[in-house]
């Protein structure tokens, strides 16, 4: 192969000083008086000659080029004694191979003002192989200076070449038109963080807590407050409000004695509970009852309005289920499973099925009674527990979000299952005075709501398996259960004909400082919210972009990808959306009530 490369370069030089003996100036002036000569006659086979050879010197360049580098450089990777030497001696070699190559340039650019007095080429495709070759001509200039400052460190061979041009030189010779090289690829840009605008619009009143938004095609509003047992119409602007159910006993729009969501159902309806009849009330966009539906079996009632449940796109309502007791001794051996289960009632069917489980341990602290023969089992509270949550996006996929490493697994309302990679998240540790700083404060609201009666001795988890044992106080109105024989029920509300599988005890205690983790979760409890645009919106217990202790949401499509975080303004917190990137927001405290307001995410939202 060297010796090739050999004799057709020293053809291509004798030709070469033969073209070059006589070669002028090149200018534009004289390649604009070479238009003049075109009707000179010339030898047809010389021309040919002459740019055959011309083509063959720049593909004899670029073979070179290869050989030579790549016979020096491979060198350097020689391991041993000798390693220093090698590069040393390569070095020089590849130096007097660039010298050479340097004058094979010089030659083809006086080949190239040959070509230009006789017409065999467009000017303008021969000023753009002059172009190259000067371009050739720096390019070995470069590699000489790196040579000379850092010799240890060599480029590969194809490196080197990829910054030669030789491919446009070719193309300007043969085809008239030199390639342009694509515009570098931008980076990607990393997930964006989007403020979220101040409202414009707020509610004329407050509210004890809001649990439920639905936005009707109208622009009117249907807001639950659980709190004060209310149900309210208000307009586009929030400013006047009609009460569609009231917490006034006796009425026939009674909202009832038990705080409750308010359920998306199909279109813009929604569903609603009815404890004294124990059915579902289907409600209009403007909160009017249109029919009722019976739950598949009557414990689902109570469960699935206690939380965010949610619709497929088939109409089968996903709700959250309870802990389930591992042992039946309770007062003995009272011991609780860490998981819960995701349900899903289908009513055409009549069948609930489970669709999966969520993580939600549960601290078990032993104490054993005087007498030394019980051990009761009581519960500790841990505020920093790696959780899971659910939610029901718009398209009815169930989005289980794991909270040991943040990532989804998914649903499909056609039974398909699948799981999206880890989330990104800001872990943060633990000191030690963060432990004791939580576990503190966690205790002083546990005794706060143990004193105020907002924790009885047990939290109930289910409704009475008897529906004739249950009535709301007297003078509910038209929702009145009654035994067979018409007479009233016994007036124990929820707490009748319950055993101890239908209770969850409540926590005793705080968990200590010493027993906390050691880096915070990435979710908790009831943090996430679905849109009406198919997208999640979750909120992680730490992020590096509140600037100030602002919210920041971690929005994830359908596909599990993080597609933006979004920033809410200071002292707000999301409770609903609309479609077109609504947001429905509240502010203020438990004082003095909480205000709705409502925004619009920025129209560059990607």
């Amino acid at each position: 192969m060297q010796t090739d490369d050999n004799d057709l370069r020293g053809r291509f030089r004798a030709l070469a000083d033969d073209e070059a003996a006589g070669a002028p100036a090149f200018s534009p002036a004289r390649l604009h008086s070479a238009r003049t000569l075109r009707s000179r006659r010339f030898s047809a086979r010389r021309l040919a000659f002459a740019a055959a050879s011309l083509v063959i010197a720049v593909l004899t360049l670029t073979v070179g080029l290869v050989l030579g580098t790549s016979t020096g450089y491979a060198s350097g990777l020689v391991a041993g004694a000798h390693r220093r030497d090698a590069i040393a001696a390569s070095t020089a070699g590849v130096s007097r191979q660039l010298s050479a190559l340097r004058s094979d340039l010089t030659r083809t650019r006086n080949n190239l003002i040959l070509l230009a007095e006789k017409g065999g080429f467009e000017p303008a495709s021969l000023l753009a192989a002059e172009s190259e070759v000067d371009s050739m001509r720096a390019n070995l200039a470069r590699i000489e200076a790196t040579l000379k400052s850092s010799p240890e460190e060599p480029r590969p061979a194809l490196a080197i070449l990829r910054t030669i041009p030789v491919r446009n030189a070719l193309t300007a010779l043969t085809c008239g038109a030199v390639a342009v090289a694509p515009p570098p690829r931008q980076k990607p840009q990393g997930i964006p963080v989007i403020a979220l605008p101040d409202a414009r619009v707020r509610s004329s009143q407050t509210f004890g807590a809001v649990l439920g938004i639905r936005q009707g095609a109208d622009g009117k509003v249907l807001v639950n407050d659980p709190t004060r047992h209310q149900l309210k119409l208000f307009d586009s602007t929030l400013t006047s409000a009609t009460t569609m159910l009231d917490s006034v006993q006796g009425a026939d729009n009674s909202y009832g004695r038990f705080p409750a969501a308010l359920v998306p159902y199909r279109g813009d309806s929604s569903l609603f509970p009815d404890f004294n009849a124990r059915t579902l009330l289907v409600l209009d966009a403007h909160g009017r009852i249109v029919r009722s539906i019976a739950p598949v079996e009557p414990n689902d009632l109570g469960r699935m309005f206690h939380d965010a449940s949610g619709v497929d796109d088939k109409g089968r309502v996903i709700f959250h289920g309870f802990r389930r007791m591992l042992s039946k001794e309770f007062l003995k051996e009272g011991i609780f499973s860490d998981s819960e289960p995701i349900l899903r009632s289908d009513f055409d069917l009549r069948r609930t099925d489970t669709l999966g489980m969520i993580a939600r341990p549960m601290v078990t602290v032993s104490a054993t009674t005087p007498d030394g023969k019980t051990i009761l089992h009581e519960y500790a509270l841990n505020p920093l527990a790696t959780v899971d949550n659910w939610s029901v996006l718009s398209d009815g996929s169930l989005a289980l979000i794991r909270g040991h490493d943040y990532h989804i697994d998914w649903v499909r309302s056609d039974g398909s299952t699948s799981s999206s990679p880890k989330l990104p998240f800001d872990w943060r540790a633990l000191t030690p005075e963060d432990k004791q700083r939580i576990s503190d404060s966690t205790e002083n609201a546990l005794h706060r709501a143990m004193a105020d009666g907002s924790l009885d001795n047990f939290g109930l988890s289910r409704l009475p398996t008897n529906p004739a044992e249950f009535t709301p106080s007297p003078g509910a109105g038209a929702r009145v259960a009654s035994r067979g024989d018409g007479s009233p029920a016994n007036n124990c509300g929820m707490k009748c004909g319950l055993d101890m599988n239908t209770l969850i005890p409540r926590p005793s205690e705080a968990l200590a400082p010493d027993k906390l983790p050691d880096f915070y979760p990435p979710t908790r409890v009831g943090t996430n919210i679905a849109d009406l645009d198919g997208n999640v919106w979750i909120l992680p217990t730490t992020s590096k972009y509140s600037t100030h202790g602002e919210l920041v949401y971690d929005v994830v499509n359908n596909k599990g990808v993080l597609v933006e975080r979004v920033r809410v303004p200071l002292g707000r917190i999301i409770v609903g959306f609309a479609k077109g990137g609504v947001v429905y927001m509240t502010s203020g405290d438990k004082a003095s009530g909480f205000v709705l307001e409502r925004t619009k995410l920025p129209s560059a939202r990607p």
